[in-house]
């Protein structure tokens, strides 16, 4: 843990997924080790942290859903490519669309998904348009 900065230390657990009082209650505990002003800042942050965290977790959990919806698209796919190729040997449905669609939509689910939860905070835009 980085006893430098207040700030990154409770991003840092906000982001491992501790709650508010557990991180107030760490902080106060190293509080010899930061001013006054550095401890206010980063109480200041820690809502910020909190939130980011929730709305990252939020979009990971969306990848997920996304992958497994992708993956059940490419099943129903080959199992109809499959079943009507094994009923009728010369001739058979290829479902390309669902194929091709539930492994697009598979792989972009899990690009998602194996991001970092930091790089999933959604950006604030400061200009409010």
């Amino acid at each position: 843990m980085s006893k430098k900065d207040p700030k990154k230390l409770a991003k840092k657990l906000a982001f491992s997924g501790k709650d508010h009082d557990q991180i107030v209650k760490i902080l106060e505990n190293h509080q010899d080790n930061f001013s006054e002003e550095e401890l206010a800042s980063a109480f200041l942050k820690l809502d910020d942290y909190l939130v980011g965290y929730q709305l990252a977790s939020q979009a990971k959990s969306k990848g997920f859903n996304q992958l497994l919806v992708g993956m059940l698209l490419f099943t129903i796919g080959a199992s109809v490519t499959l079943v009507s190729w094994l009923a009728d040997g010369d001739r058979y449905l290829l479902a390309y669309g669902a194929i091709l669609g539930g492994a697009w939509i598979g792989k972009e689910g899990y690009k998602i998904y194996q991001m970092p939860l930091e790089k999933l905070v959604p950006r604030i835009n400061r200009f409010g348009r």
